[in-house]
């Protein structure tokens, strides 16, 4: 069987064991990091058919390599890296404690409450698909989000807490129906069985929802309304 292409969430996981191993030369069969790793890849929900050798230590071995081709500091370099994993060790090479938050988030919010799927709006958030699910669940499915929207919808309020416009007033009585709920939690705090606060959903407006779903530096409440107010381009180092 042909296997799976390597998804974003997995590069993640391989970037960060790369890091952690430091050391090409340590790459190896029986390093408990390269095995820890094939069995977490093994675990993950998101490839449905999968047969005895998928992730398997020796693949995920030769998969380390390729990206070890990336690390300038290397010993030799052997094979060659794809531009996902470029794309991923240069995102976060410069900040490798948050990648291990983020790959331990990942790892931590197994398994996951709810089927794996692809959502339509997913678009390069760098912190994976697994955990901007898990957000889209928190925001939409979890018991806090419906006690919420019922609670938002019976104070009727209509004015977006990231950019302040007053919905209510573009569209009628109907404008406070529009805000949306997002759950501003530091997606590196994720974790199965997690403790939702509903003092950290805000009510925002559906255009700075989905500025705030391009990346996680944006889930505070107070980067979202500095890149409202630089236009959208506004960053935060991690």
């Amino acid at each position: 069987m042909r296997q799976p292409k390597w998804t974003l969430d997995e590069v993640i996981l391989a970037v960060n064991a790369y890091f952690e191993i430091g050391d090409v030369r340590k790459i190896t069969l029986d390093n408990p990091l390269v095995i820890e790793l094939s069995k977490l890849l093994r675990a993950l929900s998101i490839h449905k058919n999968t047969d005895a050798i998928f992730r398997n230590v020796a693949g995920v071995q030769m998969i380390l390599k390729n990206i070890a081709t990336l690390d300038k500091n290397a010993e030799y370099h052997l094979g060659s890296a794809t531009k996902l994993q470029k794309k991923v060790y240069s995102y976060y090479v410069g900040n490798k404690l948050y990648l291990k938050e983020l790959a331990n988030a990942i790892r931590t919010c197994l398994p996951l409450p709810f089927d794996y799927y692809e959502p339509i709006d997913f678009d390069n958030f760098m912190a994976g698909n697994l955990l901007y699910l898990y957000h889209l669940y928190i925001e939409n499915k979890s018991r806090a989000a419906t006690m919420l929207k019922e609670e938002f919808y019976n104070r009727r309020k209509s004015r977006c807490a990231s950019c302040s416009i007053d919905l209510s007033v573009l569209y009628g009585e109907k404008g406070y129906k529009l805000l949306e709920q997002h759950y501003t939690e530091k997606i590196i705090n994720y974790h199965n069985g997690m403790n939702i606060l509903p003092g950290r959903f805000v009510a925002i407006c559906p255009t700075c929802h989905k500025l705030a779903h391009t990346s996680p530096d944006l889930f505070q409440t107070i980067n979202l309304k500095n890149a409202v107010k630089a236009g959208g381009g506004y960053h935060v180092q991690l």
